[in-house]
């Protein structure tokens, strides 16, 4: 019998591989003779390519939403500050699926944006979905003619992003929407993470300078401070730095 394929050795781990008779698997004489491989790693292989591929698509997906909130490219997100061993954030899946929040506090141009933004990447690849972005933006949206749309669409979120939380203003109707949104991530335990140039026990009072009604300003403060981790980075600008 003269073979139908010839032989060549497994290109991974380099098994030879066997011969079948094909008159017996196809009940028909002289159908010759075929090499299969005598290993799994085409199996091994296969499932390895599906896994790059599902990567590969996950990856993507996850920039697209952060595009779509105007969070950038996130290959280009820094270093940030660090997440040391005694936050509930350093294990970003168990501290989502305790719906802990996250609050990173300081200085301008210090990381603190980039460091929120690193969680929130971590948490995009792991399939979830973000919602929020820039609070002076989100307010924007919120007074567009598509206003009550963009707010169903903040509700639809896996977590929340509040980045610069200590800018938010507008009026009485806007900051009871916000209150909504908050408490409903809150109450749902849905992780928020978010961002102030100030420390997070007076964001209460820089709301209420800023024009919130009292009541809802100690409310939104009191939410996102709940079960948060805080990291407070005093520092230098760094964006000066890179300018110098």
């Amino acid at each position: 019998m003269i073979p139908t394929v010839l032989p060549t050795p497994c290109p991974k781990c380099g098994a030879a591989p066997r011969e079948v008779d094909l008159s017996k698997l196809l009940k028909k004489e002289n159908a010759g003779t075929a090499w299969v491989p005598s290993c799994e790693c085409a199996e091994a292989i296969r499932k390895e390519q599906e896994a790059q591929d599902y990567l590969r698509y996950r990856t993507q997906l996850a920039a697209l939403r952060f595009q779509k909130l105007g969070l950038g490219d996130p290959k280009k997100i820094g270093k940030g500050l660090p997440i040391t061993t005694d936050m509930a954030w350093y294990h970003p899946n168990k501290a989502f699926a305790e719906g802990r929040h996250l609050i990173v506090s300081g200085n301008v141009g210090n990381g603190k944006t980039t460091t929120m933004l690193r969680v929130a990447w971590f948490l995009c690849m792991a399939g979830r979905r973000p919602r929020g972005g820039y609070i002076p933006t989100m307010v924007q949206k919120f007074r567009s003619e598509d206003g009550r749309e963009h707010i169903e669409d903040v509700m639809d979120g896996d977590f929340l992003i509040l980045d610069d939380m200590d800018k938010l203003r507008g009026t009485e109707y806007q900051m009871e929407v916000f209150s909504s949104i908050i408490n409903h991530y809150d109450v749902n335990n849905r992780p928020i993470l978010s961002t102030m140039n100030l420390l997070p026990n007076l964001l209460g009072k820089r709301l209420i300078s800023n024009g919130v009604p009292a009541d809802i300003a100690e409310s939104l403060a009191s939410r996102v401070r709940h079960r948060a981790d805080f990291i407070t980075a005093p520092g230098p600008d760094f964006r000066l730095q890179e300018e110098r």
